[in-house]
């Protein structure tokens, strides 16, 4: 870095300039040496010759800096964005997921469902929402938009979610064994807040 500040100072720009910046004042500092070359003058002559080495020297250093921090900066610009979510812990599970209100469809032709029985898909407990995925499914509920976790039909190891996240359908049913307590020990170990009803 030392080096890179020596060549910045020589050249009149800062270490951090950009490319056309550099080639700017290369250009105008490559100028003013070829003309000490053209001297009649023979100490000038060869004064404009190193300084012309020292000047294609400094460039090399600067430019190549410039090059690696405008490849850093773009690569940062396109890296897919950091997820902020902590994962707690993983289940397996098995689950139905459809489009139904209670037990009467939305409408004949938009019946959708993706069923898996245990132990086929998983789920994922994170800070802030669940992550259900099994196969090619897969589908997400931050913990803000579940109404409610509650036993289906009073069975012992099937949960029903109600929730209104955008984007999932409506009807989530699960089953796992020892799926509701592990719920209830991570809502209490992390204070989760979710809404459990068994």
């Amino acid at each position: 870095m030392a080096e890179l500040n020596k060549y910045a100072k020589l050249m009149g720009v800062s270490p951090d300039a950009d490319l056309a910046e550099i080639k700017s004042k290369y250009g105008e500092w490559r100028t003013r040496f070829e003309s000490q070359i053209r001297s009649e003058d023979e100490a000038v002559s060869q004064k404009g010759e190193k300084n012309l080495m020292l000047l294609d020297r400094a460039y090399q250093a600067l430019a190549a800096h410039a090059v690696s921090v405008e490849r850093e900066s773009a690569a940062t610009a396109n890296a897919a964005p950091v997820s902020m979510s902590v994962e707690l812990d993983t289940h397996r599970i098995g689950f139905n997921i459809n489009n139904m209100e209670g037990f009467r469809f939305v409408n004949k032709w938009q019946v959708r469902r993706f069923r898996v029985s245990w132990p086929g898909a998983k789920i994922t407990f994170y800070d802030n929402k669940l992550k259900i995925k099994a196969l090619v499914f897969a589908t997400e509920i931050e913990y803000r938009h579940i109404e409610d976790i509650g036993r289906f039909f009073f069975m012992p190891f099937v949960f029903r979610i109600k929730h209104r996240a955008p984007d999932v359908l409506p009807m989530i049913i699960l089953n796992g064994l020892g799926l509701g307590s592990k719920i209830k020990q991570l809502n209490h170990e992390h204070g989760l807040g979710l809404p459990l009803s068994y």
